[in-house]
C-alpha cells in the first residue's frame, strides 16, 4: 500500500491549528467546570465538538480531496486515518479502563459480564448502546462518528458532485432537526443512550458543511488573506459567554454549529497566524488532550476533591497543569513514535 499516493500535499493552515487547540481547551474547561462552582470557564465548551466536525470536513477535503477522486486511494486513506487516530484513542481507552476498574473497586462491585463487554467494545471504539455509548472514555463518542464520517466520505467522494453532497446534507439536516426537537438538548445528540444514533446526522451534516466550504465556497469567492485575530475571539466567546435571551438554548447551539463555526473556518482559512509556532503547538496538543483528559480529570479531580482544605482555584490549576503536561508527553513520546512504527509496518 502506497500511502504517498493519497497522503495530502496541501499546505498546513496554522490559524486552524491554533483554533483546534483552543477548541480542545474549551472541551477541557467545560469538563472541569464542576471544580469551580459559580465560575464555569466554558459553559458551552461542548460546542467545540461541532467545530471539530466542521473543521474535519474542511481539512480532509483540503488535504485528501483531489487524491480521493482517484480509484485505489480508499484503502490508503483508511490506513492514514487509522495511524493518525487510533494510537491516542487506544491510550485514552486504556487509561479509561484503569479508572473504570478503580471506580468499581471503590464501590465494592465485582466485574460483571456487562463490564467485560464494555471494555471489549471500548478497545475498538464501538458504542455500548445499551448504556451511555462510551462509559470508559466519554469523549470517544465524537471520534467514533468522525471515523464513520471519514469512511463514508472517502468511499463515496469520487462518485459525488457538489449537488449530490448538497442533497445528502439537506436530508442530514432534516434528520438532525428532528433529533434536536425530540431531545430538547444539543448536548445529548450522540452522547446519551437514547440519542446515541443522533451522532450520525450531527457529525455527518457538519462534516459535509466543512467539505463544501473547501470544494464549493472557497473556489468561488475571494477573501483577502490577512491577519484576523477576531476569529479566535469569536470562537472563544461562542463557547464561554451566555447570551441573555428567551430563545431556546438548543437553537443557539444549532446556529453556532451550522452557521457561525463554518463562517469562522471560512475566514480563518484565509488568515495569517499571528503566532504560528504557538498555533502549531496548540494544534499538535489538541488531539492528545481531547483523547486522554477525561481519565486524568476523574483521577486527580477526585483526589483533590477529597483534600477539602485546598482552594478550588488551586485544584483547578493543578489538574489543568497535569492534563496539559501529560498531553504533551503523550504526543511527543508515545503518539509520534507509535505512528512512525505503524507507518513503517502498514504502509
Amino acid at each position: 500500500m502506497q500511502v504517498g499516493s493519497v497522503q495530502g500535499k496541501a499546505k498546513r493552515l496554522p490559524v486552524l491549528d491554533g483554533m483546534r487547540g483552543w477548541a480542545a481547551l474549551a472541551v477541557l474547561g467545560y469538563h472541569m467546570g464542576p471544580m469551580m462552582p459559580g465560575w464555569h470557564t466554558f459553559p458551552y465548551g461542548y460546542l467545540a465538538v461541532d467545530f471539530f466536525f466542521v473543521l474535519s470536513g474542511f481539512v480532509i477535503a483540503h488535504a485528501y480531496g483531489p487524491t480521493l477522486k482517484k480509484s485505489g486511494s480508499f484503502r490508503s486513506f483508511l490506513a492514514i486515518r487509522f495511524i493518525r487516530l487510533y494510537p491516542l484513542l487506544f491510550l485514552g481507552t486504556i487509561m479509561g479502563i484503569i479508572v473504570y476498574a478503580i471506580r468499581l473497586n471503590i464501590a465494592n462491585q465485582s466485574l460483571s459480564h456487562d463490564d467485560i463487554l464494555i471494555v471489549f467494545f471500548s478497545l475498538f471504539a464501538i458504542p455500548a448502546i445499551w448504556i451511555d455509548p462510551f462509559p470508559v472514555n466519554p469523549p470517544v463518542w465524537s471520534l467514533f462518528w468522525e471515523v464513520v464520517s471519514n469512511i463514508l466520505f472517502a468511499f463515496f467522494y469520487r462518485y459525488l458532485r457538489i449537488r449530490h453532497i448538497l442533497l445528502v446534507l439537506f436530508f442530514l439536516l432534516i434528520w438532525l432537526a428532528s433529533a434536536a426537537l425530540s431531545s430538547g438538548s444539543w448536548l445529548e445528540l450522540g452522547t446519551v443512550r437514547e440519542f446515541w444514533w443522533a451522532g450520525l446526522p450531527r457529525s455527518g451534516s457538519l462534516f459535509l458543511i466543512g467539505v463544501l466550504i473547501q470544494v464549493a465556497v472557497l473556489p468561488r469567492i475571494e477573501i483577502q488573506t490577512k491577519s484576523r485575530p477576531w476569529v479566535y475571539i469569536i470562537l472563544i466567546l461562542s463557547m464561554s459567554v451566555s447570551i441573555p435571551t428567551t430563545f431556546p438554548r438548543i437553537w443557539l447551539d444549532a446556529i453556532c454549529a451550522i452557521f457561525l463555526f463554518p463562517a469562522i473556518i471560512l475566514f480563518a482559512a484565509n488568515s495569517y497566524a499571528c503566532l504560528p509556532r504557538i498555533s502549531h503547538f496548540f494544534g499538535e496538543l489538541s488531539y492528545p488532550l481531547y483523547a486522554t483528559h477525561m481519565p486524568i480529570l476523574i483521577i486527580f479531580g477526585g483526589i483533590f476533591a477529597r483534600l477539602t482544605n485546598i482552594e478550588n482555584l488551586y485544584i483547578f490549576i493543578s489538574t489543568l497543569s497535569i492534563i496539559i503536561s501529560y498531553s504533551y508527553f503523550a504526543h511527543r513520546y508515545y503518539d509520534i513514535p507509535v505512528r512512525r512504527i505503524l507507518t513503517t509496518k502498514l504502509c
